[in-house]
């Protein structure tokens, strides 16, 4: 009889019960240290917990190497991160200067105009903290844990690696999109874009193994739209920002009070940022293919660990 909680040939829980739990404590972990008063700690401490409990749950629940986390912090995974992040900065910086120049915002002060009782660059500052904690949390719950684990539940004999790779990223990518539903001023066109910025996250992943990329892209995005550009992010205001804007236009075009991830032009800037993305690894790789550990099955990686050791 088939044990539904514990894989017997694996020696670790299944997939869903691994899932469960990494998600409940995992969305627990960033909301819990929200009563630290001081936002820039809070965050920072979000990540920590988040990167402690996603090593734990690697090496311990996953029984898995730690390199497949994609957070290996050598040269080449913090050059991914700065690749991403000049790749989501000009998109970022393309879709500014389309809707200044085609009336879809118009500029109405600088932060440095502002009066507030603090320098103008400090809020700036403690937003670049929070958006690179949110861009290494996210990507570690979505795309590291569930995305990966995903794929791995939804091998089976009569499943071939493609179906569940593709599967994989949908299921999370929609999970990533439903996480939003609630962000105020969402709409429909909102969550399909929510949704595809979630797939323009996982292919660097499953194609790289690293999420160097995915952090940077996600950070980068983020704390451009909203600390520098001035836009809404996921329908969140950011108070202080370098320009500050009022956003023009049809709402289907601009997002609105959703920010440019709720238009179209959002859209077209996740679609260019995974074009750009997919032209970098092209570059350095020579091909477009799934990384080795998202092409074997749990129980391959785990008979070439053991050949591996015999061998040594």
């Amino acid at each position: 009889m088939i044990n539904p909680f514990y894989n017997d040939e694996e020696k670790r829980s299944r997939s869903l019960i691994r899932l469960t739990v990494f998600f409940i404590i995992g969305m627990l972990l960033t909301f819990i240290p929200s009563l630290i008063p001081v936002t820039w700690i809070d965050y920072l401490f979000k990540f920590l917990l988040v990167v402690g409990f996603y090593r734990f749950s690697i090496l311990f629940t996953d029984r898995r190497k730690w390199k497949e986390g994609g957070l290996v912090f050598n040269k080449v995974w913090f050059k991914d991160f700065l690749y991403g992040s000049g790749i989501a900065f000009v998109v970022m910086l393309l879709i500014f200067l389309t809707e200044y120049f085609t009336g879809g915002l118009r500029v109405i002060g600088y932060g440095w105009n502002v009066k507030i009782s603090e320098f103008w660059a400090l809020p700036v500052l403690i937003i670049f903290i929070q958006m690179i904690s949110v861009g290494f949390y996210e990507e570690i719950i979505l795309r590291g844990y569930i995305l990966r684990n995903m794929h791995e539940g939804l091998q089976s004999g009569k499943t071939n690696n493609s179906i569940s790779i593709i599967a994989a990223v949908v299921l999370s990518s929609s999970l990533f999109s439903v996480l939003h539903y609630l962000n105020p001023n969402a709409t429909t066109l909102a969550l399909i874009n929510i949704f595809a910025a979630g797939v323009m996250l996982a292919i660097p992943f499953i194609l790289s193994g690293s999420l160097g990329l995915s952090v940077g892209i996600h950070f980068s995005w983020n704390f451009f739209m909203s600390a520098v550009f001035g836009f809404n992010v996921s329908g969140l205001n950011v108070r202080n920002s370098v320009i500050r804007i009022e956003q023009l236009g049809p709402d289907v075009w601009t997002g609105g009070g959703f920010g440019p991830e709720g238009g179209l032009i959002g859209l077209a800037g996740i679609i260019l940022v995974l074009g750009l993305t997919l032209l970098l690894i092209h570059r350095r790789t020579g091909q477009i293919v799934l990384e080795e550990s998202f092409r074997l099955l749990f129980c391959e990686k785990k008979k070439l660990r053991t050949s591996s050791d015999e061998l040594a």
